[in-house]
């Protein structure tokens, strides 16, 4: 009995453990950090605001007359939440500060167009939301998640995928990227990319997975050249 209760209590903390995890790694998603110092003059001096990895804020205010609203292209609401900045230094005596920061984590969404701050329902600042201009240069406010076109995996962001994506990502720590120096990898992209051609040779694969399979290894084998190429160099 004693043995069932101990077998029981143990699979219930790896089931516990296992929820744990899948909420922290699920919970990592693409969000919308709103960074903003203001002034109590109702000036913004400072705006940080930008897509990154993250989980969305947990405590959302619903008092205070300053407020912060999402709109689409069209003008629709897409997320309000109501702010009290205190322009105040928490200490003994409290000390007057000249500015107070506002900062939200949003889940988000790619309808996202205008943000504006409202104080008593006037708007005192207004940001476009706009963080690609796709001109091809990986620019201050850019980064994988917001602008493909401009910051690829292999640019410099100041953000790290360390995914499996047969790309090393610069802004990745030694050893927190599997892509990066695994020779085995790049080699393999190599192999993989002749066994695809050797496949179409010989089983005559139907177009649509030939154009797919192609594209997909013609990736990996740019890649993996430049990588030995990058590698003799040196």
């Amino acid at each position: 009995m004693v043995g069932t209760s101990k077998k029981i209590a143990m699979c219930s903390a790896e089931i516990v453990f296992l929820v744990l995890l899948i909420n922290f790694v699920f919970g990592l998603q693409p969000i919308l950090e709103i960074d903003i110092a203001i002034t109590p003059e109702d000036k913004v001096i400072y705006d940080n605001t930008r897509i990154t990895f993250g989980s969305e804020s947990q405590i959302v205010y619903n008092q205070g007359n300053y407020k912060i609203v999402i709109y689409d292209v069209l003008g629709k609401e897409i997320f309000s939440a109501n702010y009290q900045p205190y322009f105040l230094i928490q200490s003994n005596p409290p000390m007057k500060t000249d500015y107070a920061v506002i900062n939200e984590k949003v889940e988000y969404r790619k309808n996202m167009f205008v943000l504006k701050i409202l104080h008593n329902d006037k708007p005192i600042y207004v940001k476009y939301l706009d963080f690609c201009n796709e001109n091809g240069v990986c620019e201050d406010g850019e980064n994988y998640i917001s602008c493909k076109e401009d910051c690829p995996l292999d640019k410099n962001d100041g953000m790290c995928i360390n995914e499996k994506d047969f790309v090393c990502d610069p802004d990745c720590l030694k050893g927190e990227d599997p892509d990066c120096n695994n020779w085995l990898l790049k080699l393999s992209s190599i192999i993989f990319f002749i066994f695809v051609i050797l496949l179409i040779f010989s089983f005559r694969a139907p177009r649509k997975f030939i154009k797919k399979e192609i594209k997909i290894a013609t990736e990996r084998f740019k890649y993996a050249l430049s990588f030995f190429y990058k590698r003799g160099k040196r």
